[in-house]
């Protein structure tokens, strides 16, 4: 297989790892790096279908991580007896999905340019890396999503500006400087605050106001909860990446930290995160609690972090899906407990 060796940061290197093309052929992918060089192979097999490669690289299956909290609102307001508007709170909706895209797809593009996600890494999508989609074409994939996100949070702005105006400015912002230029937040250790409030507080409020057009304290500590649960995904994928993310010279909150210190931040986001549920409890039914129930779950995936003496260890492997599958677990039996309330 053809290989080419570009040295790291130059102009000519930026350009492939963009457009995937190197002296006029096209399909050149990042494979390694090697001292302050970077390794591009020529990927020329046949590609899927289209569709297949845009479905792919949304990484669709994360965007549970918007739309499960999105329907805990829905039946937190029936709960309450609001009455919704269905029209604001599905192009709202759509609109937080499309916001969830464009950052999916932003960090895919920004990981494989700091020669972070390659093919033997564990995270992105692996579209860039498989030479499906170059990373110029998902940057504009993002920011079409981008687009039709503000287009969509329109009705919501117009209807309640006092409010949602700010959450989507802090939509916004979490989105473009996640891991975008200048900003860089992923890259600068505060990834986990901005997962926290867009996963978490600003989204649940944002569809509470699409919703209702109410300001709902419960729709907050409902977020702070989801919230929780979102930098518990984040953390165990960043706990995977602590070495090749130092090595990249990226700095998350796990790296920083380092792998005893990023054990207990999990065990934290967990065991918060079902503290949190207890004044929701209080004020709306003890069916709030059922999440609980997924605590042997918890202590399972705490238990393997703990018994692993490094972050690169095969027993680790897995810690980013089950981290995720946990926040499916414990989102769907939040949504069971409010929809029995209603």
């Amino acid at each position: 297989m053809d290989k080419k060796r570009l040295p790291i940061g130059s102009a000519v290197s930026h350009a492939a790892l963009m457009t995937g093309n190197i002296d006029d052929t096209s399909g050149w992918v990042a494979q390694s790096k090697e001292s302050d060089l970077v390794i591009f192979e020529c990927k020329s097999g046949a590609k899927p279908a289209l569709l297949y490669r845009l479905f792919k690289s949304l990484r669709a299956i994360s965007l549970t991580a918007t739309l499960l909290p999105a329907i805990a609102i829905i039946l937190l307001s029936l709960a309450q007896g609001l009455s919704l508007d269905v029209f604001t709170l599905s192009t709202a909706l759509l609109a937080m999905l499309m916001l969830q895209v464009a950052v999916n797809v932003f960090n895919d593009v920004e990981d494989y340019l700091k020669l972070i996600d390659l093919p033997d890494s564990l995270g992105g999508s692996g579209v860039i890396q498989s030479g499906w989609l170059s990373a110029s074409q998902m940057n504009r994939l993002a920011w079409v999503a981008f687009g039709l996100a503000c287009l969509l949070a329109l009705p919501a702005i117009i209807k309640a500006p006092e409010y949602v105006l700010i959450c989507a400015a802090l939509a916004g912002l979490g989105v473009l400087g996640y891991s975008g230029k200048p900003f860089r937040f992923k890259y600068r250790a505060l990834g986990d605050v901005f997962v926290f409030l867009l996963c978490g507080p600003v989204l649940t409020l944002g569809v509470s106001i699409a919703a209702t057009n109410t300001f709902d304290v419960s729709a907050v500590l409902l977020g702070v909860f989801f919230g929780l649960l979102a930098c518990g995904i984040l953390n165990a994928n960043n706990i995977n990446d602590i070495h090749v993310d130092s090595q990249s010279g990226a700095q998350t909150l796990a790296s920083v930290l380092g792998f005893e210190k990023a054990r207990w931040l999990q065990l934290s986001y967990y065991a918060v995160a079902l503290i949190s549920l207890l004044p929701l409890a209080w004020l709306l039914g003890g069916w709030l609690l059922l999440p609980w129930l997924v605590l042997p779950l918890i202590y399972k995936h705490i238990s393997v972090l703990f018994k692993a003496q490094t972050c690169d260890q095969d027993s680790l492997a897995q810690i980013r899906f089950d981290a995720a599958k946990l926040h499916m677990a414990l989102s769907v039996m939040t949504c069971l407990g409010l929809f029995i309330i209603t």
